[in-house]
């Protein structure tokens, strides 16, 4: 199946974390991807460590230091992210996971950091092997939700962020 998280509220990542760590739980193999995201964050922490402790997960983190968010992304963050696809189909064909997820993959569709055929070939490479597989990220092209089995759209009703408070480590990263 093929899920889609996207829309301006919070918590697509977060959503598909909770079910990378549910996978994971039951012993699943995962394979995270997360695209334009460089820092140390909360998840990178837990992921490496679940991974170092023998849990079935590996973890791809392809961005600067600088989340680009609404901004257009500079050449290099462009080139980290497409040597960070390049990577996820090896690891695909390698590492052969049960759930594959692209964190804030239809943001690089929505910048053509990566073009559509690219993502399906990604979709179809998941799908060769039996995967799960999670897009997440604002601005979900309309031929991807077409395919998707499942799409959420996070709602923004009211956010911290327009008050001017900032990401909070172990909240938002």
């Amino acid at each position: 199946m093929l899920h889609v998280y996207t829309g301006l509220g919070k918590g697509k990542t977060t959503a598909a974390l909770g079910l990378a760590l549910r996978a994971i739980g039951w012993r699943k193999k995962v394979l995270f991807v997360q695209l334009f995201k460089g820092r140390e964050t909360g998840e990178k922490i837990m992921l490496e460590y679940l991974a170092s402790q023998g849990f079935p997960i590996s973890y791809i983190q392809a961005g600067t230091r600088h989340f680009i968010s609404l901004e257009k992304p500079k050449p290099e963050e462009i080139e980290i992210v497409r040597r960070g696809i390049k990577q996820a189909f090896i690891k695909i064909k390698t590492f052969r996971p049960d759930i594959v997820v692209f964190d804030e993959i239809n943001v690089a569709l929505m910048y053509n950091v990566i073009d559509l055929r690219h993502a399906f070939e990604l979709i179809d490479e998941c799908k060769k092997m039996n995967a799960e597989i999670v897009f997440t990220g604002r601005y979900a092209p309309r031929e991807i939700i077409d395919v998707a089995d499942l799409v959420t759209e996070m709602v923004k009703v009211k956010h911290y962020f327009d008050k001017g408070i900032r990401a909070r480590r172990g909240i938002e990263y």
